[in-house]
């Protein structure tokens, strides 16, 4: 798999964490992000790692890289299938003991990497999640969006061991992402499922809410409700395929999914009640929109244990690899200002 290197660590001054960067396109296309990544307190202490189609054309300018302990890129095989396919050359590529996830729509504070450094440092912990901050609030779709992707773990955070972490922007020893070999792709796919395993073999898991990310979130009027079906397909799916569910505990699931929305909705209104959260005095508004969400998640997930995972993947992947097509207008010119 061919690969390059922009920059080596300094013998003595090893990279403490990976930030496995996905560039499906061109450089440009995570600008945003690495802006963010450069302005890190330790970005001394940062690898990045990039993971493209086409190594060669890639290019980073080298100012925009020079701040950071080591630097290479290395080829996904091909055109970009799946966030998760594609991070697996990622984490085997990087160096460092820690593993970040990123996203072109996600963008770190800037003392993010040292807290999560520090999280490590002060456990055994096989994997540790930020604290999410709504990135775009000022829309009812992209709060409900955010809700129920990131409402569990909406800034401000309760310092805890969970039973899952939020997706695409978690960290975790690298070591315990690869011991899961030929099948990590497939457990990236639906993350909560490494969450649980990972629990359930004597690991620990913790959310460290001094660290925190922005995550910018589908706000464009109706383009998120086929994401909204495909995400809850895409979960099922691979979850009931990766614990081996027999035909009759899919059905029991699938019979089951009409009460999937209330109890999602009881869940969302208790977390949305965290003492500092702004999305409690927004409920009352957003709540049409929120039921029609949950009501088209549980379709999905209803279709996923039915017909398990399918394509979704490949129809998500335009929405995760550049989320500026999910904004509306507003957002669009709030995400093109600096910083």
């Amino acid at each position: 798999m061919m690969s390059h290197t922009y920059k080596e660590s300094v013998v003595g001054k090893e990279p403490g964490i990976s930030a496995i960067v996905l560039v499906p396109y061109a450089y440009a296309n995570v600008g945003q992000l690495m802006r963010h990544l450069q302005a890190q307190t330790v970005a001394g202490r940062v690898e990045i790692v990039f993971v493209t189609p086409d190594v060669a054309a890639l290019n980073p300018p080298p100012e925009e890289i020079s701040c950071f302990a080591a630097v290479r890129a290395v080829s996904s095989g091909g055109a970009f299938r799946s966030s998760a396919a594609a991070r697996v050359p990622g984490v085997h590529a990087a160096t460092a003991p820690v593993v970040a996830l990123t996203e072109e729509h996600s963008m770190p504070e800037p003392d993010w990497a040292e807290n999560i450094l520090a999280a490590y440092a002060t456990g055994t912990w096989a994997a540790v999640g930020p604290g999410i901050v709504n990135a775009n609030p000022d829309s009812a779709v992209s709060w409900v969006n955010f809700l129920l992707e990131y409402g569990q773990w909406s800034d401000p955070v309760p310092a805890s061991e969970p039973e899952h972490l939020p997706g695409h922007n978690c960290t975790y020893r690298r070591d315990a992402l690869l011991s899961y070999g030929d099948d990590l792709g497939t457990m990236l796919e639906a993350e909560s499922l490494i969450h649980w395993d990972l629990r359930a073999k004597g690991r620990r898991i913790c959310m460290y809410p001094a660290a925190r990310t922005r995550h910018w979130n589908y706000s464009v009027t109706w383009g998120w409700v086929p994401l909204r079906f495909l995400g809850g397909k895409l979960f099922a799916g691979y979850r009931s395929r990766q614990q081996g569910w027999s035909l009759g505990k899919r059905m029991a699931y699938l019979l089951g999914s009409p009460l999937i929305p209330w109890v999602r909705l009881r869940r969302i209104i208790a977390e949305s009640h965290v003492p500092g959260r702004p999305q409690k005095a927004l409920l009352p508004r957003l709540m049409p929109l929120l039921m029609l969400s949950l009501v088209v998640d549980a379709m999905g997930e209803a279709s996923g244990y039915l017909a398990g995972p399918g394509r979704s993947q490949d129809q998500l992947a335009a929405s995760e690899f550049n989320r500026r097509n999910e904004l509306n207008a507003r957002d669009r010119m709030r995400e093109d200002s600096p910083g």
